[in-house]
């Protein structure tokens, strides 16, 4: 079965596309953003009048071959009271709607283990009708740019396919937009990330989950055995930048999580410079959570607790605010800045 996702229609783009020249606007930046249900791409510009121009459905990427959107959407549904599907990742042209082949793997409620305890043949026979859905997933886009996608992945088994329950397994990756291979921490934050890695991996204390069976395998755990730093990462933001983050797995049910101080290279992460420096947005910024500015650091959007602050800049120098949009419980996932007239 073949489903199209709705798409919004791309109003957005043929504003962004004809809007007249604004001699203010030198810089603009579009920020994908993840919430708990969906994912937005906010369009900012450095208009005083208006800097928030635009929110478009979805994560809208400008590669070099056209305009793509990102997104998730659940397929083949449980059923179950937990409301649980299998959610799948799509990439399209933005002016196409994603066809998605739903392929959904049942299995006879006869086959089911609880099946055994059936007693009368009609029960059996009933059973051997209802098709069940074993599987589900959930799929998180963490990152996005005009070359790269990471996604982590967390499946499981639904509770009447396996009685016991609870059992669920987490994955992550980067691959190429349009691909399927991992792609290597190293080739995108150098050889010193090992190194970095393995000092990240003994301080971060708070990085450690513990769960069952976890506390033991803290207590033993020796990052020089490590033999690959960079299994499973993804790139997150921290401090005004994009840096990876390292997963592994350090026992049966126990997994670190850590950010290496490492800087990744731009051909992942675009601009990722920061004008005025962290330090000093720091004291000029209450609360301040992340930022990021402008090429030319004449636009510069700082998150707090709650909201994106957009702020005018002058290179080393922070210049007056001139908007702010909620933006609690929202993880900034893609940022493309343009320049020029490319705003």
């Amino acid at each position: 079965m073949l489903m199209r996702r709705h798409i919004v229609p791309l109003f957005s783009l043929a504003f962004i596309a004809n809007a007249a020249p604004n001699a203010a606007a030198q810089s603009g930046v579009l920020i994908g953003v993840a919430t708990a249900d969906d994912y937005q791409t906010l369009w900012i510009v450095r208009d005083v009048a208006r800097p928030v121009h635009a929110t478009v459905h979805d994560l809208l990427v400008p590669r070099s071959d056209g305009w793509w959107r990102v997104g998730t959407l659940p397929i083949c549904p449980t059923g179950g009271p937990e409301g649980q599907a299998m959610e799948v990742l799509w990439r399209v042209r933005a002016d196409s709607a994603p066809l998605i082949a739903e392929i959904c793997h049942e299995v006879p409620a006869s086959e089911l283990p609880y099946a055994a305890s059936v007693e009368s043949e009609a029960a059996a026979d009933s059973l051997k009708k209802v098709m069940v859905r074993c599987s589900w997933s959930r799929t998180e886009i963490k990152f996005v740019s005009p070359e790269y996608v990471a996604v982590g992945e967390r499946s499981g088994q639904t509770e009447e396919c396996e009685p016991r329950g609870g059992r669920w397994y987490q994955t992550y990756y980067v691959s190429r937009f349009n691909g399927d291979s991992s792609l290597a921490l190293t080739e995108v934050a150098g050889p010193r990330v090992d190194s970095a890695g393995r000092v990240a991996h003994v301080r971060a204390e708070a990085g450690r989950r513990r769960g069952e069976g976890c506390t033991h395998a803290v207590a033993s755990f020796d990052s020089t055995r490590l033999s690959d730093v960079g299994g499973e990462w993804y790139p997150a933001r921290a401090s005004g930048r994009w840096v990876p983050v390292l997963l592994t797995q350090i026992g049966t049910d126990c997994r670190l999580d850590t950010v290496a101080d490492v800087s990744l290279a731009s051909s992942l992460t675009g601009a990722d410079s920061l004008r005025p420096r962290w330090s000093v947005l720091a004291r000029q910024v209450d609360g301040l959570r992340d930022a990021l500015s402008s090429p030319s650091g004449d636009l510069v959007v700082a998150r707090v607790s709650d909201s994106l602050v957009v702020y005018l800049g002058d290179g080393d120098r922070l210049g007056r605010r001139i908007g702010a949009l909620p933006f609690a419980q929202r993880e900034i996932v893609m940022i493309h800045w343009a320049t020029g007239r490319n705003v």
